[in-house]
This record gives C-alpha cells, sequence and structure tokens, in this order.
C-alpha cells in the first residue's frame, strides 16, 4: 500500500472530471473535504505490506485518481485511517523498511495517527526471534521513532485449536520474561516490551473467557 504514495513523477490520465463537464475538483474545498471523510469511512483498514510482497492488497482508489486528488486526501488517509502491520515471530524488519522508506512529510503525518496496529502472530519464539525483538525494542527506544504503535494477537496464517491457545501464550509470555531478566534490559528498552505483554496478557484473558464461555453451553 505505501509504495503507491511514493508515485511522484509519472503521468497520469486526470479521471478526477466526467465526460459531460463536471469536475470533482471545481467543487469547493470544504465539501470535497467532506467527501474524503466519508470515503474513509468506507475504508476500514489498510495493511502495511513491504515493497516485495508477492501479493499486495490494492490501493484506495482516491490515491490513484489524480495527482491533485491524491495530494488532498493522502494527510486525511494517514492521519485516520486504521493502518496494521503483520509481524511473524517477531521479525519487524519489513515494517522497519517500509517506513524508512517513506518521505519525512509522510512520516510528519503517520506521527498524527493513533491507529497504527502492529498484529503480532506468535507462531514460534526462538532465540533467533529474541534477537529480532530486542533490535526491534531499541529502535522504539530512539525518541526519533515515536510513531504511535499499539499492539495485537493475530492468528490468521495458521489455524490454532482454542484450547491450545492458553499454552501458547503462556509460553510467549514466560519467554518474554526471562529475556528480560537475563538480557538485563536497558530501562527504556524493558518499558518498550511492556505494550507487548500487555497485549498477549488480554488475548490470554480473552481466550480463556472464551473457553469458560464455551464449556458453559456444553
Amino acid at each position: 500500500m505505501f509504495s503507491k504514495l511514493r508515485i511522484g513523477s509519472k503521468k497520469r490520465v486526470d479521471s478526477s472530471s466526467h465526460p459531460n463537464g463536471a469536475n470533482f475538483l471545481s467543487l469547493p474545498a470544504e465539501l470535497r473535504n467532506n467527501i474524503y471523510e466519508c470515503v474513509l469511512e468506507d475504508t476500514a483498514t489498510l495493511t502495511m505490506v513491504p515493497r516485495k510482497a508477492f501479493i499486495k492488497p490494492k490501493p484506495p482508489a482516491m490515491l490513484l485518481v489524480s495527482r491533485q486528488v491524491r495530494a488532498e486526501y493522502q494527510p486525511i488517509l494517514l492521519t485516520r485511517a486504521r493502518i496494521v502491520a503483520n509481524v511473524y515471530n517477531y521479525d519487524f524488519r519489513d515494517i522497519s523498511s517500509v517506513v524508512s522508506s517513506l518521505y519525512p512529510t509522510q512520516l510528519k503525518l503517520l506521527r498524527l495517527n493513533n491507529t497504527l496496529v502492529i498484529k503480532l502472530h506468535c507462531l514460534r519464539c526462538r532465540p533467533q526471534d529474541l534477537d529480532l525483538l530486542r533490535r526491534w525494542l531499541v529502535k522504539r527506544a530512539d525518541p526519533l521513532d515515536r510513531l504511535s504503535w499499539s499492539y495485537e494477537v493475530g492468528w490468521s496464517r495458521i489455524t490454532v485449536a482454542l484450547s491450545a491457545k492458553p499454552d501458547m501464550l503462556v509460553g510467549h509470555l514466560e519467554m518474554l520474561n526471562d529475556m528480560k531478566t537475563r538480557s538485563r534490559l536497558d530501562e527504556r528498552v524493558a518499558w518498550e516490551m511492556l505494550p507487548i505483554q500487555d497485549c498477549i496478557r488480554q488475548e490470554l484473558e480473552t481466550v480463556q473467557q472464551e473457553l469458560a464461555n464455551s464449556a458453559l453451553q456444553t
């Protein structure tokens, strides 16, 4: 999705005008902004994918209409849309790569967005995975990296039985606690781990409640 935001010099067909002469860009700016807001409400979630991804989601149509429409809509999109980045086994390198490829103006807009979400797909947790996590935490501890990421647990790549999820989540919490203790993480780095631990605990509580509800129904 973000690769589409960097198109600059390529020629485009201006599709913002209608064959009968009506022109979207001739509308008052306030009305155009209202239309952009309505379009954004229908854009539930944008998925951040690396440039090398084999399958990429289609970019929002408004970004492809014309240069002017893209210039007007992009700030609203980047500051207001829910943007999700999928992370598997604590490998945050794709996120770092995508973010580092953005223009300063785009980063400035993203810093105003409070709905940036990292979905953690906790399929395994090996020593090399924890090393990747440590690199991410060190990067997050840098005061220059201030995108407001929040964390959620995701299960989309594999089917995991509900009864198996608690043990998986508990295992990850134990390994994260062990990593914090043995590695003697810097205080700022350890602080950046807390949101990850909290999201796993919340998912564990949700799963345990689902199991309890399921037991009551049987």
